[in-house]
């Protein structure tokens, strides 16, 4: 069989085949790499080489591998479309659900009751929340132009220091209280619980939650004013007072009762009232006590 390069036949403008009557396929089939024979033309498509008798045929074998080959790059587009929405769609999922999880923090956090709020390792505030403006005074905005050493009482602001320092240092959590002085200048006791914030393993800040106990340690300086001054009138009164819970049992025993009944305290608290009355009470002379009287 008779071959021809088909470059240099459509250099040429030459025509293939026995007859000029089919030059259209001839000349298609050259044009897609098809050599003309002495008796048909080999087609040669990507490397893949096919014979026929003549130029129609050459041209729908032609043809044929071209459908094919469009209708796998078709297929090709398809399945990568559908593989990029896939992914697409995937990566809008996981946005919207981050989204949504910061929305649900920002809402927790402009709802707390307590401050919530982070600053640099220098102590530069980054963020407070609606709740520190209630406690403090300064609205978020004013807040994070200050440092946190004009928010804490002057002596205390060592220790703010050391807690920040013990971030760095690696201490997960720190528990601790400071006073802070609002805007107005009142003294206000907070409870801090925070944390390190870190980016690739190193502290870049901290996080922290601070409690409004002002009250709280206010009512229990009270109690405890309450209990010294109890303790000054059962200690210097003339008379006995003797107190006891729901179950008879003595639970105060001043030191008027102690020479009265020739009790100590520490040897009555806890027993029942009506073991000390079932030995004649007041009425047997304080000097006549033992230790053995009393059950």
């Amino acid at each position: 069989m008779r071959e021809t390069s088909s470059e240099n036949s459509l250099a040429k403008g030459e025509g293939w085949g026995e007859g000029e009557g089919d030059q259209t396929p001839k000349k298609f089939a050259a044009g897609i790499g098809g050599e003309p024979g002495g008796r048909g033309y080999r087609v040669r498509l990507h490397g893949v080489v096919t014979y026929a008798n003549d130029g129609w045929t050459a041209l729908l074998i032609s043809l044929g591998v071209l459908g094919a080959l469009g209708l796998a790059a078709i297929g090709c587009a398809i399945v990568l479309r559908k593989r990029v929405g896939r992914q697409t769609q995937q990566l809008r999922d996981r946005l919207e659900h981050k989204t949504s999880l910061e929305r649900r923090y920002r809402d927790l956090v402009d709802n707390a009751t307590d401050i919530v709020y982070t600053h640099g390792l220098q102590g530069n505030i980054t963020s407070f929340n609606p709740a520190g403006e209630r406690i403090t005074g300064y609205s978020p905005e004013e807040a994070v132009r200050i440092n946190i050493s004009q928010l804490v009482a002057p002596d205390q602001v060592a220790l703010a220091r050391e807690m920040t320092a013990r971030k760095i240092r690696g201490d997960p959590v720190t528990v601790y209280e400071l006073d802070l002085i609002t805007k107005r200048g009142r003294r206000v006791t907070v409870e801090i619980s925070s944390r390190p914030i870190l980016e690739n393993g190193k502290v870049v800040g901290v996080q922290g939650f601070a409690r409004d106990v002002t009250e709280r340690k206010r009512a229990q300086r009270i109690l405890q004013q309450s209990e010294e001054r109890k303790k000054a009138i059962l200690e210097s009164a003339l008379d006995c007072i003797i107190t006891i819970d729901p179950d008879g049992r003595i639970v105060e025993f001043n030191p008027a009762s102690e020479k009265t009944f020739g009790y100590s305290r520490d040897q009555v608290l806890g027993r029942p009232l009506t073991a000390l009355l079932a030995l004649g009470g007041i009425r047997r002379p304080s000097r006549e006590r033992t230790s053995q009287d009393l059950p």
